[in-house]
């Protein structure tokens, strides 16, 4: 088994959790909104693409205290990643916008908690629906965390998409097509 990874904010948390299996409870009770990582569907896509800064964020974990917290437990010294890491800004969720629609153009809800809990990653349920969707229609995904790893895979998939926290534990997803160009007018 090689140990030779760093853990930073941009380590993923498969290569982290194959090199740190032992990590895997310890990540979980950091950030409960990972509970789910022992289904083998979230471990192989999920896991994949997430970095410990995107855990820190939907987890709604300090980044430096997960930081500290995972390198403590695989015998690390706390290092330079972890005292510098609360300096850095969670591009990904400041990236993000609200969308304020009226609820008719929302044509499907998802349930992301209630996908994730059975089984499946719900991202290719909601680009289907997207895909079908108007210029002005919406598809709401509902969740107990702030699904950045979504919307960054919605977003590279060429959709528009913002999210905002509904409430204390509970965030919103509006997903939707991206608007047409306007055609240039004919000569």
């Amino acid at each position: 088994m090689q140990r030779e990874i760093e853990i930073h904010p941009e380590t993923k948390v498969g290569e982290l959790l194959e090199a740190y299996p032992e990590l895997e409870d310890v990540l979980r009770r950091a950030a409960p909104a990972f509970a789910q990582l022992r289904n083998p569907v979230l471990r192989r896509t999920v896991a994949r693409v997430t970095t410990l800064r995107r855990v820190a964020g939907i987890g709604g974990v300090e980044l430096r205290d997960l930081i500290r917290t995972l390198r403590a437990s695989a015998g690390l010294p706390p290092g330079a990643e972890a005292s510098g890491a609360a300096a850095e800004t969670d591009a990904e969720a400041s990236d993000t916008r609200e969308f304020d629609v009226d609820p008719s153009v929302i044509v499907a809800t998802i349930d992301a908690d209630a996908q994730l809990a059975s089984g499946n990653v719900p991202l290719q349920t909601i680009l289907a629906l997207a895909q079908d969707a108007q210029a002005e229609e919406f598809i709401r995904v509902e969740s107990s965390f702030a699904p950045t790893p979504l919307i960054d895979a919605v977003r590279r998939a060429g959709f528009r998409c913002g999210m905002r926290q509904s409430g204390p534990r509970s965030f919103e997803a509006l997903i939707g097509r991206t608007l047409a160009p306007r055609a240039a007018p004919a000569r």
